[in-house]
């Protein structure tokens, strides 16, 4: 591949189209057919991102006899926000929720949590991981983030050390909120900035302007928050590549804990899928991968823990962002979901709750507000390890079983410099890291989903 090291004075931009150009031609076409002619309803891990392969279920699917022999993790859904996204597709509703419609649901999240103390036999639960998504969080008023985290500290006890993340939109965040957060233990904030150019958050509907980005970073900073991060969006309606070397390089001045890269996904149940009138470039979006993998080369201060994922050595913890529906350690797993349409994994079971009269109704007859799930099979927990393995850098197994189900994979990516002699990524390999998680599923022929061209 190109030698980005030989052209110091060439424009990010020049160094990112000619690493892409001087791929192989039939490599790179490799690499993109390797996509799915699918579009994946979600974009999470296998197999969250597939649930046209789950069934209908009710929480007898879960084997509750399993013993919880490690710290849980859980993740909280808050369904509001304040504009709905033209990518979006979680399930969250816009506008500022009222004050009955959340006391409502605040008390949903209680009686779920009872329920799951109940099932599982303890009368508090443990936890090391807490992750509340949405929708967004920073919606809620700083008394109703109060309220949240005294049902959480009543059913549940953190060790020592956990980790406890909250997401944040710049155009909903106050100091207020910031300090309820930290009073209710919050540690790290994610924060949804996506773009730095204003028509582009624009178009897609945020919530925010970039000046608005930059004083949510400035009041995090300002409450001496331990780790902040970035979710920057590539692909976008109209973005240029001069567009996202300037988001980038506006982020790393401002220096967050750590940054994600997210590419763009028009996933069912967002406006984009329904109006079917745009399709990011793959090739582009390669070129943008190349361009953050070349500016943070440049910058220096950053290190690369996954993929799309940078931090500060110093400040952040290397596997932060890991998506919260899936437990990522080896064996059975210990993530709860808690909130409409939130998903759990508990020992070899992964299922999802229902939308609101569902979930209300079940939560209201004393059960849990289980929807659709599957249990894994052994070729699922195969792929679950070989994703884990080569594009996380979680685990390095014996792995017999990887070897026998992705012989011909592993050749291939070994062949091709993609992955190193401990089958993790390297830095081509990188370039390419969502198409290689696709080789890595399981065959999914007898899935019919929505073609994307």
């Amino acid at each position: 591949m190109y030698d980005h090291a030989l052209k110091p004075d060439f424009s990010v931009e020049d160094i990112a189209v000619q690493r892409v150009e001087s791929i192989p031609p039939d490599l790179l076409k490799k690499m993109k057919a390797s996509r799915p002619n699918e579009l994946y309803e979600k974009a999470h891990g296998y197999p969250v991102s597939v649930p046209r392969k789950w069934n209908n279920v009710d929480d007898q699917i879960i084997d509750w006899s399993f013993q919880v022999k490690r710290p849980l993790r859980f993740y909280v859904h808050i369904p509001w926000c304040l504009t709905k996204c033209t990518f979006c597709y979680y399930e969250s509703k816009a506008g500022q929720p009222t004050d009955s419609e959340v006391q409502d649901y605040l008390n949903l999240l209680k009686k779920e949590l009872e329920i799951y103390c109940g099932k599982l036999g303890y009368e508090r639960l443990n936890a090391e991981t807490l992750y509340i998504g949405g929708g967004t969080p920073s919606i809620l008023s700083p008394k109703q983030i109060k309220s949240l985290f005294d049902i959480i500290h009543s059913f549940i006890d953190f060790q020592e050390g956990a980790f406890l993340i909250t997401e944040v939109s710049p155009g909903s965040l106050t100091p207020d909120k910031i300090q309820a957060f930290v009073d209710g233990g919050i540690n790290r904030i994610s924060v949804g900035v996506q773009s730095f150019q204003d028509h582009l958050l624009k178009i897609c509907r945020r919530d925010h302007d970039a000046n608005k980005a930059i004083k949510a970073y400035d009041m995090l900073w300002a409450a001496n928050i331990p780790e902040i991060n970035f979710d920057l969006m590539l692909g976008l309606p109209e973005q240029t590549l001069s567009d996202f070397v300037d988001s980038v390089q506006k982020a790393i001045k401002l220096t967050p804990s750590s940054l994600t890269f997210l590419d763009l996904i028009v996933a069912k149940g967002s406006e984009m899928y329904k109006k079917g009138n745009y399709n990011p470039s793959w090739k582009k979006s390669i070129i943008m991968r190349a361009i953050y993998h070349e500016i943070l080369r440049r910058d220096k201060k950053y290190e690369r823990s996954r993929p799309h994922y940078y931090i500060l050595p110093d400040q952040a913890r290397a596997r932060t962002t890991r998506t919260p529906y899936l437990d990522s350690r080896p064996g059975p797993g210990f993530e709860i979901g808690i909130g409409v349409t939130a998903c759990s994994h508990l020992g070899d079971v992964v299922y999802r709750n229902g939308k609101d009269h569902m979930y209300k109704t079940y939560l209201s007859a004393g059960k849990l507000p289980v929807h659709s799930g599957l249990v894994l099979s052994k070729e699922d927990r195969t792929a679950m390890t070989a994703i884990r393995t080569i594009v996380d850098k979680k685990l390095i197994p014996c792995m017999p079983d990887v070897f026998l189900q992705y012989q011909k994979q592993i050749e291939f990516l070994s062949t091709n410099g993609l992955i190193d002699n401990n089958y993790n990524l390297t830095d081509d390999g990188c370039l390419f890291y969502e198409e290689i998680l696709y080789m890595l599923y399981p065959p999914l022929s007898k899935v019919k989903l929505r073609s994307i061209g």
